[in-house]
């Protein structure tokens, strides 16, 4: 949560506090952040439809790949999460268009160690 896209670096770092989630759960939304979060919601969206309906056209007898609906809703989740730790870190009280850009860098830093694994 500290560390975000440096997590896999050996960095000393002091632990989040209860002021640290104090200030997490107390955030407010730039608008243009939740813009850019909504338009990639849309995008991500669409390309979940498009998977799902290869795997009907190529397999009807799978049934929905219930596990791929729930991996996307807890990114989002996450993707929220590590939008709201990045402007604690950098001292703010809004959301904005960099920490947007700094959760998903961190996001996808996540899925490559994971896929590597």
């Amino acid at each position: 949560m500290i560390l975000l896209d440096n997590f896999d670096k050996n960095i000393d770092f002091n632990y989040p506090n209860k002021d640290y989630f104090v200030k997490l759960k107390n955030l407010k939304w730039n608008k243009e952040a939740k813009k850019l979060l909504n338009k990639i919601d849309k995008i991500y969206g669409k390309y979940a439809s498009t998977c799902t309906d290869e795997v009907f056209d190529e397999n009807p007898d799978d049934g929905y790949p219930i596990l791929f609906g729930i991996f996307l809703s807890m990114s989002w989740k996450s993707l929220i999460l590590l939008t709201g730790c990045s402007a604690v870190n950098d001292g703010r009280d809004v959301m904005g268009f960099d920490d947007v850009v700094c959760a998903f860098q961190t996001y996808f830093k996540l899925l490559d160690l994971i896929n590597n694994d």
